[in-house]
């Protein structure tokens, strides 16, 4: 039996508040997953209350900061939500992806082959025509090496159809350079045409590959992500896995209860969550349930497909200010930086 063991570190997630129209049922989860960018605001901060380092001194830096993004010339040149990971067979190879709002949200990614000095960046495209395709970006390699970006897409147009959504992943083989047709916008959900309360909204997504050597599941990934309900406002914690490298993926598993009237709360109700596997081949998530202000935890040893009931692991204080920023209410640190964070495992 392998030992390991697990930190966690807590942040306190917050959502934005938007106003519901009843003909547009969904309207509020795919503003609250990805809001328009403020480009014509500023605001006064407040002075630094840490110490700042202002020279070398004895913390050397190998070289400077530098910029994943090109020179942009796109009416929204905004990023955030990051994500970067290290290719285990060349670790001077990395790629990483954010939401990125340029060509009307398209899915853009980014790597290096200098161990980040220089970056280039690459527009994928979009899952569907008229599609917003940057939603909640992340990435991994697998222990051979294959490149992995799973994204979110949603259709903002149109009445009937407005609503529809899905997950997605886009492969390389070789370090970011090429993304094949083949292995382009793979759907691992798709909800499309006429939504109705009952319908999903998939959210918060984050990839993960199992690359320990011992593991009797190496190579599978998996994706845990929030569903959301309209009918009942409710939110719950799904998982998937793939064992073909990601060409295929199975039906979500309901690891989490659903909670009721969880999704309108400033704190995203159950949200956030991030699988990481053992070095036995169990895979353990954690995820945060806002509404409880506390960190869950569930376990699965076959692979991810049948898991613990959920535990409580922590519990914490919420923090930052309700602050309102373009009509929309939300919880914020310094009245400006909305707080949210995955729980880390």
């Amino acid at each position: 039996m392998h030992r390991f063991s697990l930190t966690i570190a807590v942040s306190v997630l917050f959502a934005l508040g938007t106003t519901v129209r009843a003909q547009n049922i969904h309207e509020r989860h795919m503003e609250r997953a990805h809001p328009t960018p403020l480009t014509d605001v500023s605001y006064d901060f407040a002075p630094p209350m840490v110490p700042m380092i202002t020279g070398q001194g004895s913390f050397p830096s190998y070289f400077n900061n530098v910029n994943l993004i090109i020179e942009e010339q796109d009416q929204l040149p905004v990023q955030n939500e990051s994500s970067i990971a290290v290719n285990p067979k060349n670790p001077r190879n990395l790629i990483g992806a954010a939401v990125d709002y340029r060509n009307n949200s398209s899915r853009w990614v980014y790597y290096t082959t200098d161990a980040g000095r220089t970056w280039m960046n690459q527009d994928l495209g979009k899952v569907r025509t008229g599609w917003s395709s940057s939603n909640d970006p992340s990435v991994c390699y697998d222990h051979q090496g294959r490149g992995y970006l799973c994204y979110g897409g949603f259709n903002r147009t149109g009445q009937a159809q407005f609503g529809e959504n899905g997950i997605y992943v886009s492969m390389t083989d070789d370090g970011g350079l090429t993304w094949p047709t083949s292995l382009r916008h793979i759907a691992v959900i798709e909800h499309t045409g006429p939504q109705t309360a009952d319908s999903a909204f998939e959210d918060k997504y984050y990839i993960h590959a199992d690359t320990v050597s011992t593991s009797p599941y190496r190579g599978n990934l998996y994706i845990p992500w929030k569903r959301v309900i309209n009918r009942d406002s409710s939110t719950g914690i799904v998982i998937v896995r793939s064992t073909d490298r990601g060409r295929t993926w199975s039906s979500p598993v309901a690891v989490s209860d659903r909670f009721p009237q969880t999704s309108e709360d400033t704190t995203f109700g159950q949200s956030f969550p991030l699988a990481r596997t053992g070095p036995d081949g169990s895979v353990h998530l954690v995820w945060n349930s806002g509404t409880e202000s506390a960190v869950r935890y569930a376990r699965s040893m076959d692979g991810g497909l049948t898991w613990t009931s959920p535990r409580i692991l922590h519990t914490y204080e919420p923090f930052g200010e309700k602050s309102e920023v373009a009509g929309q209410v939300n919880s914020r640190v310094k009245e400006v930086v909305r707080a949210e964070a995955y729980p880390t495992l």
